[in-house]
């Protein structure tokens, strides 16, 4: 509880009344489940480059939570960065999470509504590869305004008002965290096989659920009340 208290602190430039909470789901593969129990454990979501370098800096953090590097994720997330080298996966502050989205389709005349869970199974099976994978349940705070160098808010590229320029990848419904999401955050995670079955098509067996016993729920640092019941007689 300590560590989301200091993350109002830390976000009070911009008001706890131009943020909100957002959950979203993560999809990832080519991990075991006990390294997916070690992220519910306490370890916590991680980006690429946390994950890659192990040890980083306050200083090189701010550095990198630039909008430039948040369109190079969005944008180029599997080619080289223009200027270290490494692949922008590997690089990059940003941990791409789905909350889901509707696009548009003007010839049509419909909107067409992108659940989040379908976006993390794409994701979390590599969009159809064979093996396990692994689909986490969180929450984050997100700015209502771009709020790139904050680390604690996470930004709604997906939000057409908000990030104007045109993107292929807006119907993911991204919400991008930085840096890491705290395991407190996390609320469970589903554990999934993928395998072909007859005519090669492909199947998918729910194996698990894990629910995280040291989760947070948001409602418990927000600005949320429920209803006052009668006590039992």
């Amino acid at each position: 509880m300590a560590s989301l208290r200091l993350y109002a602190c830390r976000a009070s430039s911009v008001g706890w009344w131009h943020m909100f909470v957002q959950m979203c789901l993560k999809g990832i593969n080519g991990i075991t489940l006990a390294e997916a129990q070690a992220i519910l454990g306490g370890r916590g979501l991680a980006c690429g480059w946390w994950r890659n370098t192990l040890h980083i800096t306050s200083a090189e953090i701010d550095k990198r939570l630039t909008s430039e590097e948040l369109d190079l994720h969005v944008n180029s997330f599997g080619e080289i960065h223009p200027t270290r080298g490494g692949l922008v996966k590997d690089e990059t502050p940003f941990i791409s999470l789905s909350a889901g989205s509707v696009e548009r389709r003007k010839f049509l005349e419909k909107n067409e509504i992108h659940p989040a869970h379908v976006v993390a199974m794409n994701f979390a099976t590599g969009f159809g590869r064979q093996g396990e994978c692994f689909v986490f349940y969180c929450w984050v705070l997100v700015g209502l305004r771009p709020s790139v160098p904050v680390r604690h808010l996470a930004e709604e590229v997906r939000e057409l008002h908000t990030y104007t320029n045109y993107s292929r990848f807006q119907p993911e419904g991204e919400i991008a965290a930085k840096i890491g999401v705290p395991a407190r955050q996390i609320e469970k995670f589903e554990h999934y096989e993928y395998s072909k079955g007859r005519l090669g098509r492909l199947q998918i067996e729910l194996l698990g659920i894990y629910d995280n016993p040291d989760y947070v729920s948001p409602h418990d640092v927000t600005n949320y009340r429920g209803a006052i019941h009668e006590p039992p007689q």
